[in-house]
């Protein structure tokens, strides 16, 4: 402990007015008192302790959270209260400050006063996940809180950060909440059977990384949600990218040792936190290629998960005294720990000072996406839909500039990427069909400084993600609805290419039709286009002329929706269901219901990461999105204003359908009931669970057994009852 804070301490003690110790009982507690504390404002504080208040707590009924400060605590002003755990790292915030009063909570000097422009409280937490966790619930409870930030000293585990860097993470994590498997084999370790994460399925030996599962308070009572990262503030973030970015930091040590190269500021990525001290290279390799984390100490996450719970704005600072043992030689904590602390320090004092400024800082950065489309924005289908979700994220984030390019063939999908990154200079680019796979994952080799996100692939690098929103549950769905309406017993589908990603939609349109109407069948025909209205009226024409009164398609027109209500409303009625977009008011007399999407948030999501510098040109190979109904991506749908078109409603419920699983009894009520099992987190039902038999009478999937992942991207066979073929 430095001498000066000891005296800044032994100042506190002397002048406190009203010492405050919390402490509960099991046995009756005595009437809770409101705490009297009565002191000059003054610089520095100079008054002599008077007398001791105890708060005695004692379990009261929880009441709806008041809206305007309680005047009951210990101190009602507004204030960010500022943690650390080290004396040393709290000595720079108490010298800058003019302290105004000091209390006592669970044993623990607070400051109040002013830093920077700003009303503040600073304690120490002490070191660990429970003592920072204990301080910020103790600290919220009895003064007035309206925001938390921590700084401190930690190992780095980024091979990016050197020693006295300071990073600003955009996330924390728990990451040593673990589950310890049994050894089945000899190195070889198995988790029960039951375990079920969020986690990265990342294992370092018996250690297997689970979330935890978390209530908040403004949330449903004793409604949990598994937590695996906790978000810091966005507006506190932004003006960190704002306001430190010149700070300069210390580089030398009191020992004489200098750093090289010369430390930095980073404001994004990932941190973590654990109870463990960490001075191990393996670990620190495994928390790297399993977190992709920043730096890793004692606490932070613990304040962050406080925070999140009782929903305060949160921002972390974290310095870098060591390399967690990835350095040559003995950790180098002891060298470093002063200069790191104080590096801490003055980059959150910037902060601070940018906070109460906020006002007059300088946007952010602009980030340039790039979007290539196989077909043109106005098809209401695939490339009409990337194109919303493109307009949603350009309006939501002000720091976001975005073009696009329409209707460019599969081919020439290099060359346009060439353009939108020579001369347009984007920073990342999305390619939106499967046929850009080669073209995208070659410019991904040729700009390895770039971001890429190709859409429906599987081919990754460092700076190529991939990424889907997939229809299989709703193309199920359709066919409970279709095999549920048809009179002949026939279906059709009009397809466009027979890739995995169209077979695997055919094979759950006819799982569902054939759950309804086991002897059903559904025919197909093929495109060979994804955007081809003629073809498209031409098929689905050929196959009412089959004997099919029910149609679905993966092409990127109404054109099969415009056959279907002709047919209708000439009397021979063909239900239909639509692709991709709200396309129902182009049949709204055939159209039962399908499948709409939202690529807005998924788009949210990757160009948000890219910003707070989760996602790199380094570390993309395992990002690979497939989001469903559970992240409310896919939704059920041929108009966005219901799920299924009240036309239909009333013969949905007329068909007889007994689900002894779901308790149904008609098929629109089984619709409903697969619908919440396909949205729960994760899903209770998957139309890919077996026995599922091909067309040849083949088991694919054995019974009880759910199709992978991997069979689901490879799938290369119709099921049982699809009498279409593969070309």
């Amino acid at each position: 402990m430095s001498g000066k804070l000891k005296s800044w301490r032994l100042i506190a003690i002397l002048t406190l007015v009203v010492a405050i110790v919390l402490s509960s009982c099991s046995s009756p507690a005595a009437p809770k008192t409101t705490p009297q504390v009565v002191t000059k404002e003054v610089t520095r504080i100079v008054e002599v302790p008077k007398e001791v208040t105890r708060v005695v707590e004692q379990p009261v009924t929880p009441v709806a959270q008041p809206t305007t400060p309680d005047c009951s605590k210990l101190d009602c002003t507004p204030r960010i209260l500022i943690e650390s755990a080290f004396d040393a790292e709290l000595y720079a915030f108490v010298d800058a400050a003019v302290i105004k009063k000091v209390v006592v909570v669970n044993g623990r000097s607070v400051y109040l006063g002013t830093l920077n422009g700003n009303q503040v409280a600073m304690t120490l937490s002490g070191t660990s996940m429970i003592n920072a966790a204990m301080s910020t619930q103790a600290l919220l409870d009895h003064l007035t809180v309206e925001r938390v930030v921590y700084s401190g000293i930690s190992g780095g585990v980024s091979p990016e950060r050197n020693i006295g860097d300071v990073v600003v993470p955009a996330r924390w994590c728990e990451y040593q909440e673990n589950l310890f498997a049994r050894e089945a084999a000899p190195d070889k370790f198995s988790p029960p059977p039951w375990f079920s994460t969020k986690a990265p399925a990342n294992n370092f030996g018996m250690m297997y990384p689970e979330g935890v599962y978390v209530a908040r308070k403004s949330g449903e009572v004793d409604q949990e949600e598994e937590m695996v990262w906790y978000p810091v503030d966005e507006e506190m973030l932004s003006v960190a990218r704002r306001a430190v970015k010149n700070v300069q930091l210390e580089d030398c040590a009191a020992s004489g040792e200098c750093l090289d190269p010369a430390p930095v500021v980073t404001v994004g990525g990932s941190g973590v936190s654990g109870p463990t001290f960490v001075d191990n290279a393996d670990y620190r390799k495994y928390v790297w290629e399993t977190w992709g984390a920043e730096s890793l100490e004692m606490e932070t996450a613990a304040v962050a998960h406080v925070c999140y719970v009782n929903e305060v704005p949160f921002l972390g600072f974290r310095s870098l005294s060591d390399l967690a043992g990835g350095g040559p030689g003995e950790n180098e904590i002891g060298t470093f720990f002063q200069v790191a602390a104080r590096n801490s320090a003055k980059v959150m004092l910037a902060f601070l000072e940018g906070w109460a400024n906020r006002a007059s800082l300088p946007p952010e950065p602009t980030i340039k996406a790039g979007f290539i489309y196989v077909g043109p924005i106005g098809d209401y289908g695939w490339s009409h839909a990337h194109n919303e979700g493109r307009l949603y994220v350009e309006k939501k984030f002000p720091w976001l500039k975005t073009i696009y390019v329409e209707s460019v063939p599969e081919p020439d999908v290099e060359r346009v990427i060439d353009r939108l990154i020579v001369e347009e200079r984007c920073d990342v680019v999305f390619t939106t069909s499967f046929g850009f796979m080669d073209g995208t994952l070659a410019a991904a080799l040729k700009y390895p400084d770039k971001l890429f996100f190709h859409c429906s692939g599987y081919k990754r690098a460092p700076n190529l993600g991939t990424y889907f929103i997939d229809f299989a549950q709703l193309y199920y769905l359709n066919g409970l609805m279709a095999g549920a309406l048809s009179k002949t017993g026939k279906a059709g589908y009009v397809g466009a290419f027979p890739i995995a990603e169209v077979v695997r939609h055919i094979n759950s349109f006819v799982l569902g039709f054939r759950e309804i109407n086991p002897k059903g069948t559904v025919d197909v025909n093929w495109l060979m286009s994804w955007y081809d209205p003629v073809k498209a009226k031409q098929a689905a024409e050929a196959l009412i002329a089959g004997g099919v009164d029910a149609l679905a398609f993966t092409e990127d027109s109404p054109s099969v929706l415009q056959v279907a209500e002709e047919y209708t409303l000439g009397g021979q009625p063909v239900y239909a269901f639509s692709h991709y977009s709200p396309m129902e008011k182009f049949g709204p007399n055939a159209t039962v219901s399908g499948q709409l999407v939202d690529w807005g948030i998924l788009y949210e999501d990757i160009l948000a990461k890219i910003r707070d510098r989760i996602y790199l040109p380094t570390n993309l190979e395992s990002v690979d999105y497939w989001w469903l109904m559970a992240e409310d991506a896919a939704k059920l749908g041929g108009s966005f204003d219901h799920s299924i078109n009240p036309k239909f409603i009333q013969a949905l419920q007329m068909v007889k359908h007994d689900d002894v699983a779901t308790k149904t009894a008609n098929v629109l009520d089984l619709v409903n009931a697969r619908v919440a099992q396909m949205s729960s987190s994760p899903p209770t039902f998957d139309p890919f669970t077996g026995p599922i038999l091909d067309q040849n009478g083949k088991e694919q999937i054995p019974a009880g057994r759910v199709a992978t992942f991997e069979e689901l991207l490879t799938m290369q066979y119709l099921v049982q009852g699809c009498t279409g073929q593969l070309p």
